[in-house]
Protein backbone atom coordinates (compact mmCIF):
# COMPACT_ATOMS: atom_id res chain seq x y z
CA UNK A 1 0.00 0.00 0.00
CA UNK A 2 1.28 3.69 -0.76
CA UNK A 3 0.92 6.67 1.60
CA UNK A 4 1.12 9.40 -0.34
CA UNK A 5 1.36 12.27 2.31
CA UNK A 6 -0.54 15.96 1.05
CA UNK A 7 1.16 19.35 1.29
CA UNK A 8 0.31 20.45 4.74
CA UNK A 9 -1.23 24.37 5.45
CA UNK A 10 0.02 24.46 8.82
CA UNK A 11 1.18 23.37 12.11
CA UNK A 12 -0.84 20.73 13.67
CA UNK A 13 -2.72 19.54 10.33
CA UNK A 14 -3.91 15.89 10.45
CA UNK A 15 -4.22 13.84 7.73
CA UNK A 16 -5.65 10.05 8.26
CA UNK A 17 -4.51 6.75 5.90
CA UNK A 18 -6.55 3.40 6.50
CA UNK A 19 -6.00 3.12 10.15
CA UNK A 20 -3.39 5.43 10.64
CA UNK A 21 -3.44 9.55 11.63
CA UNK A 22 -0.69 11.81 10.72
CA UNK A 23 0.06 15.29 12.50
CA UNK A 24 2.31 17.93 10.83
CA UNK A 25 4.27 19.76 13.38
CA UNK A 26 6.29 22.07 11.25
CA UNK A 27 8.95 19.93 9.41
CA UNK A 28 7.70 16.12 9.27
CA UNK A 29 4.24 14.32 9.33
CA UNK A 30 3.82 12.06 12.87
CA UNK A 31 1.91 9.62 13.58
CA UNK A 32 0.03 9.86 16.34
CA UNK A 33 1.55 6.09 17.33
CA UNK A 34 4.52 7.51 18.98
CA UNK A 35 7.70 8.02 17.70
CA UNK A 36 6.51 7.44 13.63
CA UNK A 37 7.83 10.18 11.71
CA UNK A 38 7.51 10.55 7.98
CA UNK A 39 9.64 13.23 6.44
CA UNK A 40 8.47 13.75 2.62
CA UNK A 41 7.94 12.87 0.48
CA UNK A 42 7.52 8.68 1.33
CA UNK A 43 6.08 6.95 -0.92
CA UNK A 44 5.73 2.87 0.52
CA UNK A 45 4.95 1.34 -2.44
CA UNK A 46 3.97 -1.99 -2.21
CA UNK A 47 5.04 -2.29 1.48
CA UNK A 48 3.52 -5.31 3.03
CA UNK A 49 5.29 -5.62 6.65
CA UNK A 50 3.38 -6.02 9.85
CA UNK A 51 4.75 -3.49 12.04
CA UNK A 52 3.10 -4.93 15.38
CA UNK A 53 5.96 -7.44 15.67
CA UNK A 54 9.10 -5.37 14.41
CA UNK A 55 12.43 -4.89 16.44
CA UNK A 56 14.05 -2.95 13.82
CA UNK A 57 15.01 0.17 16.00
CA UNK A 58 17.02 1.76 13.77
CA UNK A 59 17.46 1.85 9.79
CA UNK A 60 19.09 5.04 9.19
CA UNK A 61 21.83 3.86 7.67
CA UNK A 62 20.52 1.25 5.47
CA UNK A 63 21.91 1.32 1.63
CA UNK A 64 20.11 -1.69 0.62
CA UNK A 65 18.20 -1.02 -2.38
CA UNK A 66 14.33 -1.77 -3.63
CA UNK A 67 15.90 -4.66 -5.69
CA UNK A 68 18.30 -5.68 -3.19
CA UNK A 69 15.68 -6.20 -0.41
CA UNK A 70 12.92 -7.78 -2.91
CA UNK A 71 15.98 -10.82 -2.85
CA UNK A 72 13.13 -11.84 -0.11
CA UNK A 73 10.76 -12.27 -2.10
CA UNK A 74 9.41 -15.87 -2.30
CA UNK A 75 11.59 -16.61 0.76
CA UNK A 76 9.41 -19.63 2.72
CA UNK A 77 11.43 -19.20 6.15
CA UNK A 78 8.55 -18.10 8.75
CA UNK A 79 9.19 -16.45 11.88
CA UNK A 80 10.87 -18.95 13.80
CA UNK A 81 13.31 -19.32 11.46
CA UNK A 82 13.55 -15.83 10.06
CA UNK A 83 14.09 -14.84 14.04
CA UNK A 84 17.56 -16.77 14.36
CA UNK A 85 19.10 -13.56 13.03
CA UNK A 86 18.55 -12.47 16.26
CA UNK A 87 21.39 -11.81 18.18
CA UNK A 88 23.76 -12.20 15.46
CA UNK A 89 26.76 -10.22 15.89
CA UNK A 90 28.22 -10.61 12.19
CA UNK A 91 29.47 -7.04 11.03
CA UNK A 92 28.16 -5.49 7.94
CA UNK A 93 31.29 -6.44 5.99
CA UNK A 94 30.47 -10.03 7.21
CA UNK A 95 26.73 -10.23 5.75
CA UNK A 96 28.59 -8.11 2.97
CA UNK A 97 30.13 -11.49 2.12
CA UNK A 98 26.42 -12.39 0.45
CA UNK A 99 26.32 -9.23 -1.46
CA UNK A 100 26.28 -10.48 -5.18
CA UNK A 101 24.46 -13.72 -4.18
CA UNK A 102 22.29 -15.17 -7.67
CA UNK A 103 21.07 -18.10 -5.27
CA UNK A 104 16.93 -18.78 -5.80
CA UNK A 105 15.13 -19.26 -2.61
CA UNK A 106 15.02 -22.29 -3.24
CA UNK A 107 18.96 -22.64 -2.91
CA UNK A 108 18.94 -20.27 -0.01
CA UNK A 109 16.80 -22.90 1.37
CA UNK A 110 18.75 -25.58 1.62
CA UNK A 111 20.14 -24.12 4.86
CA UNK A 112 16.69 -24.56 6.35
CA UNK A 113 17.35 -27.07 9.51
CA UNK A 114 21.11 -26.78 9.58
CA UNK A 115 22.36 -27.32 12.75
CA UNK A 116 26.13 -26.63 11.97
CA UNK A 117 27.59 -23.45 14.04
CA UNK A 118 29.65 -20.92 13.03
CA UNK A 119 33.04 -22.52 13.36
CA UNK A 120 31.19 -26.27 11.43
CA UNK A 121 30.65 -23.62 8.68
CA UNK A 122 33.98 -21.86 8.80
CA UNK A 123 35.20 -25.37 7.40
CA UNK A 124 34.15 -24.11 3.58
CA UNK A 125 35.88 -20.66 4.03
CA UNK A 126 38.05 -20.67 0.89
CA UNK A 127 37.20 -23.69 -0.28
CA UNK A 128 37.05 -23.58 -4.56
CA UNK A 129 36.70 -27.22 -5.22
CA UNK A 130 34.74 -30.09 -4.55
CA UNK A 131 35.20 -32.17 -1.02
CA UNK A 132 35.83 -35.36 -3.13
CA UNK A 133 38.35 -33.56 -5.48
CA UNK A 134 40.07 -32.37 -2.64
CA UNK A 135 40.03 -35.88 -1.06
CA UNK A 136 41.50 -38.15 -3.92
CA UNK A 137 44.16 -35.14 -3.68
CA UNK A 138 45.07 -36.04 -0.19
CA UNK A 139 44.83 -39.76 -0.62
CA UNK A 140 46.75 -42.28 -0.59
CA UNK A 141 48.34 -42.89 -4.61
CA UNK A 142 47.62 -46.44 -5.79
CA UNK A 143 51.27 -46.81 -7.38
CA UNK A 144 50.97 -47.16 -10.98
CA UNK A 145 54.15 -48.40 -13.25
CA UNK A 146 55.36 -46.08 -16.17
CA UNK A 147 58.05 -47.35 -18.60
CA UNK A 148 60.63 -44.95 -20.23
CA UNK A 149 62.98 -45.59 -22.81
CA UNK A 150 64.57 -42.31 -23.52
CA UNK A 151 64.68 -38.75 -21.97
CA UNK A 152 61.98 -37.94 -19.58
CA UNK A 153 61.13 -34.62 -17.90
CA UNK A 154 58.83 -36.01 -14.35
CA UNK A 155 55.56 -34.07 -14.38
CA UNK A 156 53.40 -34.07 -11.30
CA UNK A 157 51.48 -36.92 -12.10
CA UNK A 158 54.66 -39.10 -11.39
CA UNK A 159 54.42 -38.67 -7.39
CA UNK A 160 54.07 -41.62 -5.78
CA UNK A 161 54.31 -43.64 -9.07
CA UNK A 162 57.23 -46.49 -10.34
CA UNK A 163 59.02 -45.58 -13.34
CA UNK A 164 61.07 -48.26 -15.19
CA UNK A 165 64.02 -47.01 -16.87
CA UNK A 166 65.55 -49.17 -20.42
CA UNK A 167 68.63 -47.52 -21.91
CA UNK A 168 71.21 -44.27 -21.50
CA UNK A 169 68.95 -41.22 -21.39
CA UNK A 170 68.80 -38.45 -18.39
CA UNK A 171 65.42 -38.11 -16.35
CA UNK A 172 65.02 -34.33 -15.25
CA UNK A 173 63.18 -32.93 -11.84
CA UNK A 174 61.79 -29.64 -13.16
CA UNK A 175 61.18 -26.39 -10.49
CA UNK A 176 57.62 -25.41 -8.98
CA UNK A 177 55.83 -28.68 -10.55
CA UNK A 178 56.32 -31.06 -7.12
CA UNK A 179 55.82 -30.05 -3.11
CA UNK A 180 57.48 -31.14 0.09
CA UNK A 181 57.11 -34.96 0.60
CA UNK A 182 56.82 -35.62 -2.98
CA UNK A 183 58.17 -38.87 -4.41
CA UNK A 184 59.28 -41.22 -6.84
CA UNK A 185 60.59 -44.30 -7.45
CA UNK A 186 63.22 -45.75 -10.02
CA UNK A 187 64.15 -48.99 -11.59
CA UNK A 188 66.71 -49.48 -14.32
CA UNK A 189 65.37 -52.84 -16.01
CA UNK A 190 68.22 -52.41 -18.96
CA UNK A 191 71.90 -52.39 -19.30
CA UNK A 192 72.32 -48.95 -19.72
CA UNK A 193 72.79 -45.50 -17.79
CA UNK A 194 70.52 -43.64 -16.00
CA UNK A 195 71.44 -40.21 -14.95
CA UNK A 196 69.15 -37.52 -12.84
CA UNK A 197 69.37 -34.40 -12.97
CA UNK A 198 67.61 -30.97 -12.06
CA UNK A 199 66.27 -27.68 -13.74
CA UNK A 200 65.56 -25.09 -11.40
CA UNK A 201 65.84 -28.20 -8.66
CA UNK A 202 69.07 -28.88 -6.47
CA UNK A 203 69.25 -32.79 -6.29
CA UNK A 204 71.71 -34.18 -3.53
CA UNK A 205 72.65 -37.17 -3.31
CA UNK A 206 75.68 -39.09 -1.35
CA UNK A 207 79.07 -38.42 -2.84
CA UNK A 208 76.95 -36.30 -5.39
CA UNK A 209 76.42 -39.61 -7.11
CA UNK A 210 73.57 -39.12 -9.54
CA UNK A 211 73.44 -42.12 -11.90
CA UNK A 212 71.91 -46.01 -11.53
CA UNK A 213 74.09 -47.79 -14.03
CA UNK A 214 73.58 -51.44 -13.18
CA UNK A 215 70.49 -53.05 -14.24
CA UNK A 216 67.89 -53.66 -11.48
CA UNK A 217 69.43 -51.09 -9.73
CA UNK A 218 66.80 -48.40 -8.18
CA UNK A 219 66.54 -44.88 -6.45
CA UNK A 220 64.03 -43.21 -5.61
CA UNK A 221 63.76 -39.16 -5.54
CA UNK A 222 62.28 -36.99 -2.32
CA UNK A 223 61.34 -33.76 -2.83
CA UNK A 224 62.41 -31.50 0.23
CA UNK A 225 60.69 -28.14 -1.36
CA UNK A 226 59.78 -26.75 -4.91
CA UNK A 227 63.20 -26.17 -5.72
CA UNK A 228 65.27 -29.05 -3.39
CA UNK A 229 65.61 -33.13 -3.46
CA UNK A 230 67.34 -36.09 -2.63
CA UNK A 231 67.95 -39.16 -4.92
CA UNK A 232 68.48 -41.74 -2.42
CA UNK A 233 69.28 -45.53 -3.72
CA UNK A 234 71.58 -47.67 -5.45
CA UNK A 235 73.55 -44.49 -6.89
CA UNK A 236 76.80 -44.77 -9.06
Amino acid sequence: MAINFPDAQSTGDEFTSGDRTWKWDGTTWESLAAGLTATLPVVLTDLDISLANLEVTDITDLTATAAELNILDGVTADAAELNILDGVTATSAELNILDGVIATTAEINILDGVTADATELNYVDGVTSGIQSQLDDKALLTPAVNAKTAAYTLAVGDRGETITADGTFTITAPSATFSAGDRVDFVNIGTGVITFAGSGVTVDSKDAALTIDTQYSAASILFLSSSTAVLIGDLA
